[in-house]
């Protein structure tokens, strides 16, 4: 059973909402929004190791399927990506606030690499889509229809 489709939408949902509390926090300047960020944060990094674990097996099968190498490669490159730099977002946001700096240069940094982190989330996530959508992976052969 290929549980990667399942498991890869906790860390998109916890990560992308830890982004949106912790730019909410930068605008309003609100301590208990900056620590739910973190902790949504902590909680969409760990749910990046399932979903990583889970798309290697997920891979193992499709690696045998010529056409879908080049993307499958991009695809997991850029989720080997997100966990880089999440895990450094994570660093440089528990040094914030575990030992209270918080600057402007802390902010703009976390929110900077937060920008990055996005965009490397929603590439793997484009790339997965069109494993799936452009290329049939993970689908049944019997199901899918060819132009």
């Amino acid at each position: 059973m290929n549980l990667h489709p399942i498991i890869v939408h906790f860390p998109i949902a916890l990560l992308t909402t830890a982004a949106l509390f912790e730019l909410l926090s930068f605008f309003w300047r609100r301590e208990e929004l900056g620590k739910f960020a973190w902790f949504l944060m902590l909680t969409g990094f760990i749910a990046v190791f399932a979903a990583l674990s889970s798309g290697e097996q997920a891979g193992e099968a499709a690696k045998s399927i010529g056409s879908l190498q080049a993307v499958l490669h991009d695809h997991e490159k850029a989720a080997e990506w997100v966990r880089n730099i999440f895990a450094i977002i994570l660093l440089v946001k528990s040094l914030a606030l575990f030992f209270a700096h918080d600057s402007t240069q802390y902010r703009l940094a976390i929110s900077l690499l937060l920008a990055i982190g996005m965009w490397f989330l929603v590439r793997t996530g484009d790339l997965g889509g069109k494993l799936v959508f452009e290329h049939g992976a993970g689908v049944a052969p019997e199901l899918i229809i060819r132009k």
